[in-house]
């Protein structure tokens, strides 16, 4: 059934093209023709405006790159030209202050006079950066020989200060041990001035003989 309806299908689309009247199948071709022209016309004109596009933008670059190659042609013609007027100061300067009046055209001498008193110039300007550093070096080391002398005074000053400290520590120390204590005073039950005459007598003990007193000069002798 498949098969038959798509034969009576062709049949009907044969009929159909064969019963096309040919003035229609012109006017089609004609207006296919049209629409495939103005197409391409498009198509043309888009390709146009990107190549001009393209064109402007190309030539824009390339003016861009010419004003900058100009430019920079300008500046180095400029900066050659204020070099040479430099130049031709300085030398004018050095003239000037050396009293030599250069004749004019190439003359040998004055060449020579030229070269020696740029080349005096130059040395003296490296005599004064040699100067200049050397006077930075000894800013420099100066300044860390303060730093070390100071550093050396405060740990004088600290160390001073510290021995001073312990031989404060140490008297404050010896006088608590020598100070008799009120309760040892009190223990014995002798009365301070006996406390303080036995440890006097006690000490003595500890001086040599030709130092210690005599028997007639100790209190209470008499007595014994």
């Amino acid at each position: 059934e498949l098969l038959v309806q798509q034969g009576r299908r062709g049949q009907q689309e044969v009929g159909r093209r064969v019963s096309v009247d040919p003035g229609i199948a012109a006017q089609r071709a004609a207006a296919r023709q049209k629409e495939r022209e103005a197409a391409i016309k498009k198509l043309r004109e888009m390709e146009e405006r990107q190549n001009s596009a393209a064109t402007r933008i190309q030539t824009a670059f390339r003016g861009r790159v010419a004003r900058i190659f100009l430019e920079a042609e300008k500046k180095r013609r400029r900066e050659a030209a204020e070099l040479a007027m430099r130049a031709r100061m300085s030398r004018a300067d050095v003239d000037r202050r050396r009293g030599t009046e250069l004749a004019p055209g190439p003359v040998p001498q004055a060449r020579a006079t030229v070269r020696q008193m740029e080349r005096e110039a130059a040395i003296r300007k490296l005599r004064e950066i040699e100067d200049r550093r050397h006077r930075a070096a000894a800013v420099i080391q100066a300044k860390f020989r303060g730093n070390a002398a100071r550093r050396l005074a405060e740990a004088e000053r600290q160390r001073r200060r510290q021995s001073l400290d312990l031989r404060r520590q140490l008297k404050m120390g010896r006088g608590a041990s020598d100070r008799p204590g009120p309760s040892s005073a009190r223990g014995s039950g002798r009365q301070p001035c006996e406390s303080f005459g036995s440890s006097r007598r006690g000490s003595t003990a500890l001086l040599p003989r030709s130092r210690r007193p005599s028997a007639a000069g100790r209190p209470g002798s008499a007595s014994l």
